[in-house]
């Protein structure tokens, strides 16, 4: 019990600088670059420096306002200074990395295979929100971010004394990044390259997780959380389909609302479209596009979340 409440409490705040870093790291760009990406990412520096305000008056938000979700339903979703919406994207996050972090604790138990997830958890939130946003998987958070997971994967394998923890993370990344090379090569239109290298850091932890399980249920995981995915990300461009998101450019318009960063997520229901209403369905789901990165780090956190059963039921 002891261990669900230190979760909570530390989750939150967790939580709450991971919205900091989804708001601050992405930077539209006046024009397209030379890839055709119309967000580029912010020095780190500018995204951990400076106090939290409000995007609508540029009020510095008080220490006691930045309280994760706490603040937001005191404030009831609005500036205390200018009446500003806030929208309800931060708190969800403030919310979920708590939750997803529990989840796993309850799953795998207390152990050193736990640590390297609770550092998954909120890159993979980050990452995911960031690439739902702006259809880009950030770089220059997935690379720091991979090389500690294999440092904390190697020393969790080294307390554990089981050599095969770290060769199932290695397995496990050179799979699943070799099999989304594979496709990325073959229709490069139909998946971006930052999927691919996304695919590293998950395939690290996943198999980490079931690497004790021999190198055999290592693979399946990678091709389970693979299954998934895809299922997951049928399932979301359905719903940004039906929302109306039928968009072949990334979302960039936010409101102005008091944040710890500088934006909100756009409602896909408030995005403009050429699209007419009596449009041929199978153009409007042909032109859409849907970020891959949020589906596959979904799937990953599920296969985590059963890898003791794969190991019990299927382990070598």
């Amino acid at each position: 019990m002891m261990l669900v409440v230190m979760l909570a409490v530390f989750g939150l705040a967790v939580g709450s600088f991971s919205c900091v870093v989804i708001d601050r790291l992405p930077m539209p760009l006046d024009e397209p670059n030379e890839f055709g990406e119309t967000f580029g990412m912010r020095p780190w520096g500018e995204v951990a420096g400076g106090r939290s305000r409000c995007s609508g008056c540029g009020t510095e938000v008080p220490a006691h306002l930045n309280i994760p979700v706490f603040a937001w339903l005191a404030l009831r979703g609005k500036c205390r200074n200018c009446g500003a919406t806030i929208g309800a994207f931060h708190p969800m996050v403030e919310a979920l990395v708590p939750v997803l972090w529990i989840g796993l604790a309850l799953s795998l138990g207390w152990g050193w295979t736990l640590i390297p997830m609770l550092w998954f958890v909120p890159v993979a939130v980050i990452v995911g929100v960031i690439d739902l946003r702006t259809l880009m998987v950030p770089t220059k958070l997935v690379w720091p971010a991979a090389a500690v997971s294999a440092l904390l994967i190697g020393a969790s394998a080294f307390a554990e004394g089981e050599v095969n923890i770290a060769i199932g993370a290695a397995l496990g990344a050179a799979v699943l990044s070799g099999a989304l090379f594979a496709i990325w090569f073959v229709r490069p239109d139909g998946l971006g390259f930052g999927d691919v290298r996304l695919a590293v850091l998950i395939g690290l932890h996943i198999g980490a997780l079931v690497g004790s399980g021999g190198k055999i249920l290592a693979v399946f995981a990678v091709v389970l959380t693979m299954g998934v995915a895809a299922i997951f990300g049928l399932i979301l461009g359905g719903v940004l389909w039906a929302l109306g998101n039928r968009r072949t450019a990334p979302v960039g318009a936010v409101p102005a609302a008091e944040t710890d960063g500088a934006s909100q997520a756009t409602d896909p229901s408030d995005i403009e479209t050429d699209q007419e209403p009596e449009a041929d369905v199978a153009t409007g789901i042909a032109n859409l596009a849907v970020p891959f990165g949020p589906a596959l780090l979904a799937a990953a956190y599920v296969v985590a979340v059963v890898s003791p059963q794969l190991i019990d039921n299927l382990g070598l």
